[in-house]
C-alpha cells in the first residue's frame, strides 16, 4: 500500500492534480506484466512506466490550444508563486535531471532507489543531481 502512495505522489509531482497517469501506468504494467523478469524490481519498473506516462501526458497537453484549456484551470487549487517558480525551473531542465530532482526532493527516494528506475549506475545519478541543482 505504501508503494501505491509513492506512485501516486510521483504522478502528482509531474501532473499536479490528476491520477490519470497512475491509472494509465497500471493498465500498461498489467499488459506488459510478463516482461518483468525479476519481481524484486517491480517498483522501479512500475515507476519508470509511470514517469513515461506522465511525460506522454505533458507532451499531449502542450499540443492542446490555450482556448481548449480555458475552463480547466478554474477549479484548480491556488498554488504559491514559489511553487510556480519551481515548476518553471524544473520544466527547463533536461528530462533526466528533472526526474532525479523530483524523485530525490519531492518523493524522498534514495539515490540507490532512483538509480534502479532508469537502470543507471548510482554514480551516474550522483553526477546528475548536482548538475541539475546548478542549472
Amino acid at each position: 500500500m505504501r508503494s501505491v502512495g509513492r506512485l501516486y505522489g510521483i504522478g502528482f509531482s509531474y501532473l499536479h492534480h490528476e491520477a490519470d497517469a497512475l491509472q494509465e501506468a497500471s493498465c500498461k504494467a498489467w499488459i506488459k506484466r510478463r516482461s518483468l523478469k525479476d519481481e524484486s524490481a517491480f517498483l522501479p519498473w512500475m515507476t519508470r512506466i509511470l514517469i513515461n506516462c506522465c511525460m506522454d501526458e505533458l507532451r499531449r497537453r502542450k499540443r492542446i490550444f490555450p482556448s481548449d484549456r480555458a475552463g480547466e484551470d478554474r477549479a484548480a487549487e491556488m498554488v504559491s508563486s514559489n511553487r510556480i517558480d519551481l515548476d518553471r525551473m524544473l520544466a527547463k531542465l533536461p528530462a533526466k535531471h528533472r526526474h532525479v530532482v523530483i524523485l530525490k526532493y519531492e518523493q524522498d527516494l534514495t539515490l540507490v532507489e532512483i538509480a534502479r528506475i532508469p537502470n543507471e549506475p548510482e554514480g551516474t545519478i550522483k553526477s546528475w543531481l548536482p548538475k541539475a541543482l546548478k542549472r
